[in-house]
């Protein structure tokens, strides 16, 4: 009741206890946040995550899988990582093998990045793996753009690939076409007529039957 309380607070030397807790619970405060700075400066996308999330990521490190609800925070555009535990298909550490977009489009990493370990560390080999497979794939996409059709090609390859290299194309064949200031009216013109039947090839293909992340 209120006497008991008043007499608990009145208490002699508990101002003292208070102001000591309180010392000690800023300092701890202080470590806390150089900890998960330290943290934040290894591997730079742990900014995008607050305190809570971070420390829940740091505190199941073991498991590399708690890390998966947190990825979208971390790389836009990423839902998740296909990821392997030891033991499955023979593999003798945790595994990601490629990632997966909101709508469900799948990439495959160029190669096998373990996930064991520190998740700064391991998180580090993971974009290196998503920066060097999407430099692959592009460079593909790019290759296939100048000999396969334009239908098939915008299915063949991931929607961010189709949207850049696209921006590529048209962007290097209207420098070629105004290259030549003699011709540059009528190679534009010629021009102008290829990318409009290109779009209304791909108005057609949106009255079909498209797979969502078409």
């Amino acid at each position: 009741d209120a006497r008991n309380c008043l007499r608990a607070t009145t208490a002699p030397g508990m101002l003292d206890v208070f102001t000591d807790m309180d010392t000690k619970l800023e300092k701890i405060q202080k470590s806390l946040e150089n900890y998960l700075e330290k943290k934040r400066q290894q591997f730079p996308r742990f900014y995008f995550l607050s305190s809570d999330d971070l420390l829940e990521i740091l505190g199941q490190a073991k498991d590399p899988m708690n890390v998966q609800p947190h990825l979208k925070k971390c790389f836009e555009g990423i839902k998740k990582l296909e990821m392997h535990k030891p033991g499955t298909d023979g593999r003798r550490h945790y595994e990601a093998t490629g990632m997966f977009s909101p709508d469900g489009e799948y990439i495959p990493f160029a190669g096998t990045c373990v996930t064991d370990g520190r998740p700064e560390d391991w998180l580090n080999k993971v974009e290196a793996a998503m920066f060097s497979t999407t430099k692959k794939i592009l460079f593909k996409t790019l290759e296939d753009a100048k000999g396969m059709k334009k239908e098939k090609w915008v299915k063949e390859f991931p929607g961010q690939c189709i949207i850049s290299a696209g921006q590529v194309v048209w962007t290097s064949e209207c420098e070629r076409s105004l290259a030549d200031a003699d011709t540059a009216k009528s190679a534009l013109r010629q021009l102008k007529k290829k990318w409009i039947s290109y779009l209304n090839k791909l108005t057609g293909l949106t009255r079909s039957r498209l797979d969502k992340i078409v």
